[in-house]
C-alpha cells in the first residue's frame, strides 16, 4: 500500500518530468526537403514551438490544457508496479532479517522454546 500511495501522489511530477524530458528542443529547416519529409519537418516545428519552460510551468499548461486527467495519465499501471515493487522489497527484506536472526540464535545455541519466545516479542 505505501508503494502505491507514494505512486499515487507523485504522479504529476512524474508527468511533468516525462513531458519536459521528450519535448522538441531543437527547431527543423525544411529547406531542401520534398513531400513527407517537409510534412514531418513542419510538424516538428510547431511541436517545438509548444515548449515546456520549467516544473511550474509545465504543470499549469497540463492543468489548463487537460485539468486533473491530464495531470494523473499513467496513475494505475504506475500504482501496480509501485505496489508490486515495494512488496517484493518488504518480503525480502523481512525474510532475510528472519534468516539473519535465526543463524544468530542457532550460533548463540539458544533452545527452540527460547527461540520461539524471541520471535513473539
Amino acid at each position: 500500500m505505501a508503494g502505491a500511495l507514494s505512486a499515487a501522489v507523485t504522479t504529476p511530477l512524474d508527468v511533468v518530468k516525462t513531458r519536459l524530458m521528450t519535448q522538441a528542443h531543437q527547431t527543423v529547416s525544411s529547406a531542401g526537403m520534398l513531400g513527407l519529409k517537409a510534412e514531418a519537418a513542419a510538424q516538428t516545428q510547431v511541436l517545438a514551438a509548444f515548449t515546456y519552460k520549467g516544473v511550474a510551468s509545465t504543470l499549469q499548461q497540463v492543468w489548463v490544457e487537460e485539468g486533473a486527467q491530464g495531470l494523473m495519465k499513467g496513475m494505475a499501471p504506475r500504482c501496480f508496479y509501485s505496489a508490486c515493487f515495494s512488496a517484493l522489497g518488504f518480503f525480502t527484506f523481512e525474510t532475510t532479517r528472519v534468516y539473519l536472526l535465526m543463524k544468530h540464535l542457532d550460533k548463540k545455541k539458544i533452545t527452540p522454546e527460547e527461540k520461539l519466545d524471541v520471535k513473539l516479542t
